[in-house]
């Protein structure tokens, strides 16, 4: 392999607040990677537990450490945007990894590999372990470079059935490291600044299990309202940044899915109780002049069935091959007091 001075540089980038649960194991990862040109920026959103103490034990290891601490708590897309925003000048690459996830030790590797190899690839992704099990990923075996459009338009249609945006390994220019993530379509802020990115580039793909996700309900996401929470901005991406990948027949059938999408969904968290999501969602909806009627509510209901048969035949399959975390971190953290 070349020397770490002739390879571009690659900032890891962790925003944490209060992590003390699982950022141990997260920075023993980047501090594990084979890659050898790296350093870890992480920025603590003014934690109150032990998280700034496994900051600085984590200093001890191979892979620099940039650091600092927000003064008072910040919301969650400004200390995203604040954590990109640390980004060294003469990095070439960003890989964002959020504070309980975790990557390979050849993950850096592996992605800066399929990046160099054409200039145009500015995205690259790879198969996440979600909860120790692959998701799928709706993509060609094998091909793994995409135009941006091709592969913006299979995420909008719904082909790519997973897009673990928190994982985002992205070709650094200086417009990307000022607040790129949108305040306004929490929580797919990430997949919003792909697709905001994306058309005129392309999307490389690793086919190998370099990502791990991991849900629990300490997350962001769950206090949002966990997957519930991720309904809407769907349909408002689609909103956002169909015409610019797919055709008006795609998007008029595109938008049709997501509104008996939602109208199930309404009624099953208004018969369950679930007020919140249900009024939420509403509310979202009639801001985008998509208020649901009556015909929404009964043609859902109707064609529920198919939709379970049609999706059982043709949604890529989950692999039963079970892969733990333990894969993905050191089994000994020498830096650890």
């Amino acid at each position: 392999m070349a020397t770490s001075t002739t390879l571009p540089l690659v900032a890891v980038v962790t925003p944490v607040y209060n992590g003390a649960p699982h950022i141990e194991r997260t920075m023993a990862s980047v501090q594990a990677q084979t890659y050898p040109n790296l350093v870890h920026v992480v920025l603590d959103n003014a934690s109150t537990d032990s998280s700034p103490e496994i900051i600085e034990n984590a200093k001890a290891g191979p892979v620099p450490i940039i650091t600092k601490r927000n003064a008072e708590l910040l919301p969650q897309v400004p200390n995203w945007n604040a954590a990109i925003g640390m980004t060294p000048k003469d990095a070439k690459y960003v890989k964002f990894l959020a504070a309980d996830d975790l990557i390979r030790a050849d993950c850096i590797e592996k992605m800066v590999a399929l990046a160099e190899s054409d200039q145009e690839i500015d995205f690259v992704h790879a198969i996440d372990v979600f909860n120790d099990l692959p998701k799928p990923h709706g993509l060609n075996a094998g091909q793994d470079v995409y135009t941006g459009k091709e592969y913006g338009a299979r995420y909008l249609r719904g082909d790519v059935p997973w897009l673990s945006a928190t994982h985002v390994f992205f070709r650094v220019t200086p417009e990307r490291l000022i607040n790129p993530f949108p305040m306004d379509i929490r929580p797919l802020m990430d997949n919003d600044f792909i697709l905001s990115e994306l058309l005129n580039r392309k999307m490389g793909f690793v086919f190998e299990p370099l990502l791990f996700t991991r849900y629990d309900e300490g997350t962001e996401t769950a206090k949002l309202g966990g997957f519930r929470s991720y309904h809407l901005p769907g349909f408002q991406l689609l909103k956002r940044h169909g015409e610019k990948f797919l055709s008006p027949e795609e998007i008029k059938a595109v938008t049709i899915k997501h509104l008996r999408s939602l109208s199930r969904h309404i009624l099953f968290w208004q018969m369950s109780g679930d007020g919140r999501s249900s009024g939420s969602v509403l509310m979202g909806l009639h801001e985008m002049g998509h208020s649901p009627k009556f015909t929404d509510y009964l043609v859902s209901i109707l064609s529920w069935p198919f939709h379970k048969i049609r999706k059982h035949f043709t949604a890529p399959k989950t692999s039963g091959t079970r892969i733990a975390e333990d894969n993905f971190v050191p089994a000994i953290i020498p830096y650890r007091q």
